[in-house]
C-alpha cells in the first residue's frame, strides 16, 4: 500500500486557523469591510452583487463611505457604469500598479496612476487600503471620487 505522508482528508478551516486558507470572492470580501458599506448597499440595491462573483480576476476599487456621502446613483444603469468604472480587467496588487502609468477599466476609462506621500492615485481616487485578497482578484479601498 502507498504511503499516506502528506495527505490529510476533511481538511476544514476554522476560527484560529491560518487566515490565508480561507477564500472569498469580491463581492463575498466587500462585504466584510465596514468602510465600504454604502457602495455595497448600492450594489446589492441595483442587484448587481453578481458583477464582483464572475470568474476570472479583476481588480476592484472599493470607494469608501466618506467619498460616497453625496453620491446619488439613480436606477441600476448609473450604479452598473459607476462600478464598471472603478472596475480593472485583471488582478493588480500596489507591486503591479506602482510600474505601470495607467490602467484601462471594465468602462474602457484610462486611469492615470501617480505616486502620492506613500501610496498613489489611480484617477483622482486616493489608495487608502491596498490589497485586499479575493479568490477573484483583489480590492483596493479609494477615497476621493475620480
Amino acid at each position: 500500500m502507498a504511503s499516506q505522508e502528506g495527505i490529510s482528508q476533511g481538511q476544514t478551516v476554522g476560527p484560529g486557523v491560518d487566515e490565508k486558507l480561507k477564500t472569498a470572492t469580491i463581492a463575498e470580501t466587500l462585504a466584510r469591510i465596514e468602510e465600504c458599506s454604502t457602495l455595497l448597499k448600492f450594489i446589492r440595491d441595483a442587484d448587481l452583487e453578481y458583477m464582483l462573483r464572475r470568474s476570472g480576476l479583476h481588480t476592484l476599487l472599493a470607494s469608501n463611505n466618506e467619498s460616497l456621502a453625496n453620491v446619488r446613483l439613480r436606477d441600476a444603469e448609473e450604479v452598473e457604469a459607476f462600478l464598471n468604472h472603478y472596475l480593472l480587467p485583471g488582478a493588480f496588487e500596489s507591486f503591479d500598479l506602482r510600474r505601470v502609468k495607467n490602467v484601462k477599466s471594465l468602462a474602457g476609462d484610462t486611469l492615470q496612476l501617480r505616486p502620492e506621500n506613500g501610496s498613489f492615485r489611480i484617477g483622482a481616487a486616493l489608495i487608502v487600503r491596498s490589497d485586499i485578497p479575493c479568490t477573484n482578484g483583489v480590492i483596493h479601498v479609494v477615497t476621493t471620487l475620480a
